[in-house]
């Protein structure tokens, strides 16, 4: 029989404590029964609890060393350990011991296939909490808070702040304790990172609770998909596991490298010692005239009633908040009150963009999103240099970027996926999105290898509600319903496509001297530009409608001058392969009758471009331009 969607996570997981049954006893072919049968064994486990397949002794507490370190705390005769012994310093027993794990979670179920909760229940504290979902049943055991070693109320003290469980009478209780339940997998404190299917650990393994349950002293999260989910006419495989790995920041302190703590202080400072006024108008001029056009922040969760909440700037990262400020400064004459402080002292773009990257530096080894946020705006600085594109280590800033990416979860779909906010499913979408243009149009313009691989990723495609936000202004929310990024993105994805048929090292092989297969992929590749410049042309126009005077800000013309970079691209490599070796004589005279064709067409891209930048008003010229483009 089809379960209700209301099962598909697990309860005990999203609590932080397991019960200690043996979870190979069961059958859960029916949902009723199963509940029933784990309702009943959890009373008797309270009485009776069984025995695990295999046991071993331990210390009852580790040394703060062994705890770290995760390592077996073996002591001899007398302390101290082997481990510290070895070391040369004592064993130590300052932090927190952790907290026996809780067993009789599961003693209230009520043995219903429904989620049996008091609909107008006001949770005042943890235990309440614990107390009042001892009601849930499920039909199967998907783990989707795995939190193995961490105590029922530690969690509780990290998570009680998401949890909204008080609803209305008459509302729809299965849907406020899903929602009340959706946790954010980015959270304070903790570190998280995705497991590889070949990694260490194995989500396949990690995914049965009665294997996850041994796991001690590690905690994981596991996401479920959603059953048979059909999107843009792909099935999302729902089979394969989505784990994270979840640890104490503390955990990675002693990993090196890492800049001293008093130039953080010193950073932190600097950027205290500007007005709070100053930081909140530089935050909004950022969600002007940048976050339209690259949006890699979270509107709803930083502006309130359309400006910027003050009490962000106090929880902001450091290296996110410099780079905000010096990505907004540019567009300072536009904002009543910062125009007149043109010549106060603030910080230079170059300084803040060098007080982020110290600050990304001691952040590396515990991420967050808010790193690879900033690590986006910092590829998408000014270019200093007008005959340079950037130092070698713009491409492996680059590199970085991408790897911490998938690091972090980003390069999985997450949009069917049970347990996450909307928001940050539709954050992190943007956030692979935007890691993936930067990275293709890095790649065409230094030559060098794609550091994204088709067969590494499979997030869904966007659309206008991943980026579009009703509590934005209308001038923001023009832009983003008439789909300015995702156009970016659907454009990009030609370009990959281009790049990976003529510019690998395989496909150069394959296409520089074959005119006739390099006339095709081109062909085809056009073909694909014409659809995307109609959509284009619809945006283009209708926004230009919209603009009140010439002087008006435009971002769109970026995307147009992209256009025809990528036409320009096509006709390079259709003009390589007629200018290579001989070749036989029917190869020859091919070669002359296409070569004239060919070469006009470039020149007539080339024409193209110049009167597209001749028609520019200065309202497109000062706009935010992706850093690809300029």
């Amino acid at each position: 029989m089809d379960s209700p969607q209301v099962h598909d996570f697990q309860l005990y997981d999203l609590l932080g404590s397991q019960p200690d049954v043996n979870l190979d006893l069961f059958s859960f072919n029916n949902p009723v029964e199963a509940t029933d049968q784990l309702a009943t064994s959890s009373v008797e486990h309270t009485s009776t609890p069984p025995k695990l397949s295999q046991t071993r002794s331990r210390n009852p507490r580790s040394c703060d060393f062994c705890r770290v370190r995760k390592t077996a705390c073996i002591v001899e005769h007398a302390l101290p350990c082997t481990t510290c012994r070895t070391r040369g310093f004592g064993c130590t027993f300052t932090k927190r011991r952790r907290k026996t794990r809780r067993t009789d979670l599961l003693g209230g179920s009520s043995g219903h296939s429904e989620i049996a909760c008091n609909s107008n229940s006001n949770l005042q504290n943890p235990t309440e909490l614990s107390q009042e979902c001892a009601s849930f049943s499920w039909q199967d055991l998907p783990s989707s808070f795995d939190t193995s070693g961490l105590s029922l109320n530690e969690f509780l003290e990290d998570q009680a702040q998401y949890f909204t469980p008080s609803t209305s009478p008459g509302s729809d209780t299965s849907e406020t304790h899903r929602n009340a339940m959706e946790l954010p997998l980015d959270q304070p404190s903790w570190t998280f990172h995705l497991l590889g299917e070949s990694g260490e650990s194995d989500p396949y393994l990690l995914k049965r609770a009665a294997l996850a349950i041994h796991a001690e002293n590690q905690h994981y999260r596991r996401f479920q998909r959603e059953s048979h989910h059909d999107h843009h006419g792909e099935n999302i495989d729902d089979q394969r596991p989505i784990v994270f790995s979840l640890d104490r920041d503390h955990v990675y302190n002693h990993y090196e490298p890492r800049v001293e703590e008093s130039e953080i202080s010193q950073i932190r400072a600097q950027l205290t010692r500007m007005d709070e006024k100053v930081g909140t108008r530089l935050i909004n001029v950022y969600f002007n005239y940048v976050y339209p056009y690259f949006p890699v922040l979270s509107y709803s969760k930083m502006v309130e009633d359309g400006y910027p909440d003050e009490r962000v700037l106090g929880v902001l990262p450091l290296s996110l908040k410099a780079v905000l400020y010096a990505s907004a400064l540019p567009f300072m004459v536009y904002d009543d009150v910062l125009s007149t402080m043109l010549d106060i002292g603030l910080p230079t773009a170059i300084e803040l963009y060098r007080m982020s990257w110290v600050a990304i530096t001691q952040e590396i080894h515990s991420p967050r999103l808010s790193t690879i946020q900033s690590c986006l705006l910092l590829l998408q600085r000014d270019i200093t240099d007008r005959f340079v594109q950037g130092s070698p280590f713009q491409w492996s800033f680059m590199a970085w970027t991408v790897s911490l990416a998938q690091t972090l979860g980003l390069s999985t779909d997450c949009s069917t996926v049970w347990g996450m906010p909307l928001w940050e499913k539709k954050l992190r979408k943007r956030l692979w999105w935007g890691t993936f243009v930067l990275d293709k149009w890095n790649y065409a313009c230094s030559g060098l290898a794609s550091h994204i691989h088709e067969d590494d990723y499979d997030v869904l495609p966007l659309d206008d509600s991943d980026v579009a936000c009703s509590e934005m202004p209308e001038p923001i929310q023009n832009i983003h319903t008439q789909g300015h990024f995702r156009h970016l993105v659907e454009l990009t994805m030609i370009l990959s496509d281009v790049t990976y048929s003529f510019f690998t090292i395989k496909a150069s092989k394959r296409t520089f001297s074959d005119f006739s297969l390099s006339s095709t992929l081109a062909n085809e590749l056009r073909f694909r530009l014409d659809e995307w410049k109609v959509s284009f042309d619809k945006l283009s126009f209708y926004q230009s409608g919209e603009l009140s005077s010439r002087a008006q800000i435009d971002g769109n013309a970026s995307l147009g001058l992209a256009y025809w970079a990528v036409q320009l691209l096509i006709a390079r490599a259709t003009l390589r392969s007629l200018e290579t070796r001989p070749g036989s004589v029917e190869e020859r005279q091919i070669r002359e009758e296409c070569y004239g064709s060919a070469r006009l067409k470039a020149e007539a891209y080339c024409l193209e471009i110049v009167e597209f930048t001749d028609r520019l008003q200065a309202g497109a010229w000062n706009a935010f331009w992706h850093k690809c483009k300029r």
